[in-house]
């Protein structure tokens, strides 16, 4: 069930003014979603609140107030305290749970045309509509600053933007795959926000990262993908399932428990690398995920996207080098590449642009530490931590120096400078969590 009833309706439940099919169909519905429970407990809260309503001088009021015919100026006082009161309470309920936190979805390119319960899209897909692509392309969607969508041919959707709790800043996005294939990727300022993708037999939690879903009504099967970050998949609204990891896929029938993992093939990574291609390609950019794992996955090492548009930036020799460093990670052995990535190392110094340079040393750091050489893997971190400040990856640089330092080189001090660094500059990045985590359990 993919609608969600409104505060009127919600209202005419509380009053008994529903019968038949309408109650038992909300009744379920509340069963199954707890937003919409929350909102009916915070309507009620506020009967509840006008019912008993003290009266004062402790007499209880047969009337409303402004009819009685005579009332002090203390009780008229009192009153309006009451009404700006509740006023305030249900804009209060009205905004914690019902307004929209993050910016309408959007169409940013496509070869097909895209149809919803309202016709035929524009530029904006408003919440709660039914989304469905046409054959034969694909349609690019955005949810500004938070999430890029790839619809393929024959997909159809549902999405929203709830709160999971009534103080909670940070968005909650459900999207409700019913037909079809959908890739996304989560963009850097998601960190904090929640992504939800429902089929029909399977939930998927998203907290930052790329992956691909795909239905097989035929089979009632889902089927996931991950790139980068980590998903938990469970059957549709279960609390059991499984982590699927950067790299990993796993696949769910019906209403039975996911399948255990496997590692993604070779030819699976490089489709997937189709999540950088949704909306603005992106010129370079390191395959990781948005949140704490990030550090675990630069230093594995990661793959580097690099984008097939031609761009003077991007050299036809580095382009070669990096593309031969990918295959020896896919493949698994970067040992016998080494004078590759000392090439790479040479030729960065004549790399002075940050969008190119960033990702170049985080890269190349990473690869070093895997290849045994911890000292130079922390050079290339240091560079990026003190040569780009402002950088998204700044912090993710200081938190893989550290790491380095504690596992590869038994230096806890210098891991906790770092860290303490992280809390100073950059207390609101993934990293940070990192930081609190390690200072807890290294104090001195």
């Amino acid at each position: 069930m993919f609608w969600h009833p409104g505060a009127g309706k919600l209202s005419l439940h509380l009053d008994g003014m529903l019968r038949g099919r309408s109650a038992a169909a909300l009744e379920a519905h509340l069963l199954k979603c707890p937003p919409c429970a929350e909102k009916l407990e915070a309507l009620r809260g506020v009967k509840a609140a006008l019912r008993n309503l003290p009266a004062p001088e402790g007499r209880r009021i047969k009337e409303p107030p402004f009819l009685l015919p005579v009332a002090s100026p203390a009780t008229v006082l009192l009153w309006k305290a009451v009404a700006v009161s509740l006023i305030a309470l249900i804009l209060g309920i009205r905004i914690a749970t019902l307004w929209p936190v993050t910016p309408a979805l959007k169409v940013i390119s496509g070869t097909s045309q895209v149809i919803s319960s309202e016709g035929l899209v524009g530029s904006r897909v408003t919440p709660d509509s039914t989304l469905q692509t046409l054959p034969p392309g694909n349609v690019d969607l955005e949810i500004p600053n938070q999430v890029l969508l790839r619809l393929k041919p024959g997909t159809t959707i549902t999405w929203q933007q709830v709160r999971s709790g009534f103080f909670q800043r940070q968005p909650h996005i459900q999207v409700s795959l019913m037909r079809g294939e959908m890739v996304a990727r989560t963009q850097e300022s998601f960190w904090g926000s929640e992504l939800e993708v429902r089929t029909p037999s399977a939930t998927a939690t998203v907290k930052g990262t790329a992956f691909s879903m795909k239905i097989d009504p035929q089979k009632d099967k889902t089927s996931l993908k991950v790139l980068t970050g980590s998903v938990f998949f469970s059957p549709h609204m279960g609390r059991v399932g499984v982590n699927v990891e950067a790299g990993q896929t796993s696949q769910l029938y019906a209403e039975r428990l996911p399948m255990l993992p496997r590692s993604l093939t070779i030819e699976e990574r490089n489709d997937l690398l189709e999540a950088y291609r949704i909306g603005q390609d992106p010129l370079i950019a390191l395959v990781i995920g948005g949140g704490p794992e990030r550090v675990g996955e630069l230093l594995k090492p990661a793959m580097l996207y690099l984008s097939v548009r031609n761009h003077p930036k991007l050299q036809p020799a580095l382009k070669e080098l990096v593309q031969e460093l990918n295959a020896a990670l896919l493949n698994g052995g970067p040992v016998h590449h080494i004078q590759a990535i000392r090439i790479l190392e040479n030729s960065l110094s004549f790399v002075s642009d940050e969008e190119l340079a960033v990702p170049l040393h985080l890269f190349v750091g990473a690869f070093l530490v895997r290849l045994g050489d911890a000292q130079g893997g922390l050079r290339h971190f240091q560079l990026v931590a003190e040569g780009a400040p402002r950088n998204p990856h700044a912090s993710l640089a200081l938190a893989a120096a550290a790491v380095v330092y504690e596992s590869q080189l038994s230096d806890p001090g210098r891991a906790r400078e770092n860290y303490r660094r992280i809390l100073s500059r950059y207390p609101r990045s993934p990293e940070a969590q990192l930081a609190r985590e390690f200072l807890l359990r290294h104090p001195r």
